[in-house]
């Protein structure tokens, strides 16, 4: 696949697994364990960032360094917080201001924020000088 079309279609179904991470363990603890809905929502909202991070990182766009994580991990959970707030506000103005229906208000918001956070984690994770020698001796070291 020509790369400039590969990073954001794993890019997509990246984000697809951690939302289907985040609904499925949303449903399964409210309705099959009993817990509090909002308690729940906070559990699956943070699975589903875990998962975002180590699939966007590591398969989306190829990052292996470990040195960098835990900065990569703090840029993401602020975009990602930052997202959420974008998010509500987008939702609200559509639905408040231009009479849309949720629906289609949050698809609006969901695919806008889909395509800054591809641009914004593009950054986060592009590797570090001389970074890219590694990766790829790692890619050696590892696929071979």
């Amino acid at each position: 696949m020509v790369e400039h079309v590969r990073k954001p279609v794993k890019f997509v179904i990246s984000g697809s697994i951690a939302a289907a991470a985040n609904f499925g363990t949303l449903y399964i603890l409210t309705e099959f364990l009993g817990v509090w809905y909002l308690l729940s929502s906070v559990a699956a909202f943070s699975l589903g960032i875990a998962v975002s991070f180590i699939l966007q990182k590591h398969w989306t766009f190829e990052n292996y360094e470990k040195n960098r994580t835990i900065r990569q991990l703090s840029q993401f959970l602020l975009v990602s917080t930052a997202n959420l707030a974008l998010n509500t506000f987008l939702v609200y103005t559509l639905v408040e201001r231009f009479g849309a229906w949720y629906m289609l208000a949050q698809f609006l918001s969901a695919a806008f924020i889909a395509v800054e956070s591809f641009f914004i984690q593009q950054w986060i994770f592009s590797p570090a000088p001389g970074a890219r020698e590694r990766n790829h001796e790692y890619e050696q070291d590892h696929h071979a």
